[in-house]
């Protein structure tokens, strides 16, 4: 037979472990977004550099702007 405590014992755990399942998906969206971006800047800015729109050395400092912050 059922009780209210016994529901309650299993609805945090279930709690938990959804938080988390959602807490991991939302992470792997987010590298994925990020890496996405990261790609597609470093494409836009060859193709800047295949045009001559800006030369290789400026190319290389957008690119390496970003080096030292932590990324995930």
């Amino acid at each position: 037979m059922l009780t209210l405590a016994s529901d309650a014992e299993m609805f945090v755990p279930l709690v938990t472990g959804l938080v988390f399942i959602t807490w991991i998906l939302a992470a792997a969206v987010k590298n994925i977004l990020v890496n996405r971006a990261r790609e597609n800047t470093r494409r836009d800015v060859a193709a800047y550099v295949a045009e001559g729109t800006i030369d290789a050395d400026k190319a290389i400092a957008i690119l390496n702007a970003g080096a030292t912050i932590n990324r995930p």
